[in-house]
């Protein structure tokens, strides 16, 4: 039997899913077809799913091929840990089990339940959070109430939140449904430990989740981060309650409210680290991190801590995913598309990878391990043949464009170049208002002068050209900054020369 290519295979369990003359399907490592080859996608989900499209309209499958929903939601997205999935349809958002059954009961006897006032149904966090048209409910995943009735509900750091019409926290939603009400403050921050801070006529304290004030509102500013509350008593602008005011004199206490270390801090600042959220704190001009344990140096001063941050925020991205190899993005690369690295387990930087908007393949689908070329990368960073490799498709060339002063067009006055630009407009059947467009974004002598010759090589090149309003907007704008560049250089070497003279 003659073996099939494929353009693109990923893995689903023991299976896999192919992509052969622009269309979709689930095949064994016997090259058997379990699902026809005849779908727009096949997307891999993880818990042994897959999402399937046909004529726009998204069903599910199992791995052996087996439909469990037939194509018919705008929008499908499973969820293994619940082992349901968020669909959409009419745009209407509910949740359905892999069979499409509801997970919840829609009681038509029951107003707020009823099928015409629920606008979306979607998971959170072990519940089904049911928007109705003025407010929301917590439901249980067999369909009983969980919470009442509030204008919006939200999750945060394992705590359900209640707030009012205007977003202000109100109600701590707890385990079994218990709630909470909270005292009305100017503003109540994000609960981390259980507990938060809190803003009460322009001053600061500490509350828990069962409304108990820890702290009294008397400091001038107070943050959460890190496993450490930052209480800051002498900031000099705290007219934005929302904004940190990193000067000032600065102490700190673990979640249990007990003093970390003697000292006081004159700057503070907080960086995402590998391992979470980490506080960084400078006294006597040197930087110390700060953790519920206490302080440890970091830099001795301030230009070796910015290097050591930057350090820090380059290698928080480096931590390899699947527990084999993971993937970092080169934010330096200003190119198409995107510049990756593929990283091993030890973190150790294995190849470098140009992932662009003509490789047909996404991020996570390269971190199946499946599409780096011809091998394939194993746990411990070694090559390994693939046995579904394929030619990866030619690097398209990108657009270039060379601009200079032409001196035919450069003798022309400002009015006598207006009066070509206008007459080739009129023949490319561009618009007047692109037109005016267009001329003004070329409005100085210069940059008409560069568009002319732009257009006069494209000209000599193929006679029949007609010139597209978008293309010459794109190259408008190239040529606006290349103007300005061109200037720039040119005033220098003018100073330069004039410099030379004086001496």
């Amino acid at each position: 039997m003659k073996k099939r290519l494929y353009s693109r295979i990923i893995p689903l369990g023991d299976n896999f899913i192919v992509k052969r003359k622009g269309f979709w399907g689930i095949v064994n490592k016997d090259d058997v077809v379990l699902l026809p080859i005849e779908y727009m996608r096949v997307h891999r989900f993880e818990g042994g799913y897959a999402g399937i499209q046909k004529d726009n309209l998204w069903g599910l499958s199992d791995t052996n091929g087996n439909i469990t929903i037939n194509p018919q939601y705008d929008f499908l997205l499973y969820y293994d840990q619940y082992n349901g999935c968020e669909v959409e349809t009419q745009k209407k958002r509910f949740v359905v089990d892999v069979n499409n059954q509801p997970l919840i009961k829609l009681k038509e006897t029951d107003e707020q339940t009823s099928a015409d006032n629920i606008k979306r149904v979607r998971f959170c966090y072990g519940k089904l959070l049911v928007y109705n048209k003025n407010s929301c409910q917590l439901y249980n995943l067999d369909g009983t109430t969980y919470s009442k009735t509030h204008p919006h509900i939200f999750e945060e750091n394992g705590l359900f939140i209640a707030t009012d019409k205007e977003y202000k926290k109100e109600t701590i939603i707890k385990e079994n449904g218990k709630e909470t009400k909270m005292p009305h403050y100017e503003h109540i921050g994000i609960f981390e430990n259980y507990v938060a801070q809190f803003r009460d006529n322009g001053k600061f304290g500490v509350i828990d989740v069962d409304g108990n004030v820890l702290l009294p509102s008397q400091y001038d500013f107070i943050t959460l981060g890190g496993g450490v509350i930052a209480i800051n008593d002498g900031a000099t602008d705290t007219e934005d309650f929302l904004k940190l005011p990193y000067d000032g004199e600065w102490y700190f206490l673990d979640y249990k409210l007990k003093p970390i270390t003697q000292f006081r801090y004159d700057k503070i600042r907080g960086i995402y680290m590998k391992n979470g959220y980490g506080r960084f704190a400078r006294r006597e001009g040197q930087w110390f991190q700060i953790t519920p344990q206490g302080e440890a140096l970091v830099a001795m001063n301030d230009e070796e801590y910015e290097k050591k941050r930057k350090l820090i925020e380059r290698q928080k991205h480096r931590r390899p995913r699947n527990n084999h190899f993971g993937i970092l993005q080169d934010t330096s690369y200003t190119g198409e598309g995107r510049k990756l690295y593929v990283i091993a387990k030890d973190g150790k930087i294995i190849r470098k990878f140009y992932y662009t908007p003509y490789l047909p393949m996404s991020v996570d689908e390269l971190e199946c391990h499946h599409k780096i070329g011809e091998y394939i990368v194993n746990e411990y960073g070694q090559d390994i043949p693939n046995p579904h490799a394929f030619k990866m498709p030619k690097e398209v060339k990108r657009e270039r464009y060379v601009f200079k002063h032409s001196k035919l067009f450069a003798k022309f006055d400002k009015d006598y170049l207006f009066k070509i630009m206008v007459t080739v407009f009129r023949q490319s059947d561009i618009k007047k208002q692109d037109a005016m467009t267009l001329l003004g974004l070329n409005s100085t002598k210069a940059q008409r002068v560069s568009l002319l010759d732009w257009m006069y090589r494209r000209y000599k090149r193929n006679k029949k050209i007609k010139f597209d309003f978008y293309e010459l907007t794109k190259v408008s704008l190239f040529i606006m900054d290349w103007v300005k560049k061109d200037y720039y250089k040119r005033h220098k070497k003018n100073q330069l020369r004039k410099y030379e003279k004086n001496r």
